[in-house]
């Protein structure tokens, strides 16, 4: 009976043993079930969240795409716009180039035309000037040898009266064609769009010099 009692107690602390062994199994049971719901959870949330980092990442890198081929258009329309700026900037300098060339070209034809229609004035002036100095003179000769004639006829001596009307007729007559001369030299200054001065042809004429021939 003794044997019996101390077996029974063997096995009562056996069976507390087990019991408390099964406890303690249920619990870490419990305990490696609550981590593992912990750990898929986990899982599950990092899985979501790095699929929201990778779609986040996704559109920005789609936008950054975006973003640089709307750059890279923007540049090749600037760059086209500067371009053809700069070729009808080009274009109209050409065209104003030429058009300057025309006008200065038709200009200097101006010019030449009207200087050589003043030329050919000058010298019908200069020739027409001639004229009348030739006929002055050949009138002048004329009486002088008239008065001549008209002394040698009578026989007499030509008096001081005569000899002063003589001066007074060659100095009208002086007088006369320089103010031609002087009609002449005013118009030229007047017509002349290059100097003020008239011709060196005109201002250099024997009708200005009082040492004249035909005086």
């Amino acid at each position: 009976w003794g044997e019996a009692s101390g077996e029974a107690g063997e096995v009562g602390e056996l069976r507390e043993a087990l019991a408390a062994e099964q406890r303690r199994t249920r619990a870490l049971a419990a305990e490696l079930k609550k981590h593992r719901e912990l750990l898929v959870k986990n899982s599950v949330e990092a899985e979501v969240e790095e699929e929201c980092i990778i779609n986040k990442l996704n559109k920005k890198l789609q936008q950054l795409v975006l973003e640089k081929e709307r750059l890279a258009l923007e540049v090749e329309r600037e760059e086209e716009l500067i371009s053809n700026t700069l070729q009808k900037q080009l274009a109209q300098l050409r065209k104003d180039k030429v058009d300057l060339e025309n006008q200065m070209e038709q200009e200097q034809e101006c010019m030449v035309n009207k200087l050589q229609r003043q030329v050919a004035i000058l010298e019908k002036q200069k020739e027409e000037l001639a004229t009348k100095r030739r006929d002055d003179a050949k009138r002048l000769v004329g009486f002088l040898e008239g008065c001549v004639t008209d002394c040698a006829a009578a026989n007499a001596p030509i008096s001081d009266a005569q000899i002063e009307s003589y001066f007074d007729a060659l100095t009208r007559l002086r007088g006369k064609l320089e103010g031609r001369l002087h009609a002449l030299r005013s118009g030229l200054v007047a017509t002349s769009p290059l100097s003020s001065r008239p011709p060196s042809s005109v201002l250099s004429s024997p009708l200005s010099s009082p040492t004249s021939s035909t005086m």
